[in-house]
C-alpha cells in the first residue's frame, strides 16, 4: 500500500509545470486499493 508522502508527490506533480500536458485524466492515488478490485467476467460491450 502507498504511503502519505506518495499522495503528496501526486498532488505536487499536478500543481507543477510537469503536468502541463495532462488534460481530462483521472490520477488515482489510492495506495493500490483499486488493484485489488475484480471485474466481472463477460464481454465489455453488448
Amino acid at each position: 500500500f502507498g504511503e502519505p508522502h506518495e499522495i503528496v508527490n501526486g498532488a505536487l506533480f499536478l500543481a507543477s509545470n510537469e503536468s502541463s500536458w495532462m488534460t481530462g485524466q483521472s490520477l488515482i492515488i489510492d495506495g493500490g486499493i483499486t488493484s485489488a478490485y475484480v471485474t466481472p467476467e463477460g464481454p465489455a460491450w453488448s
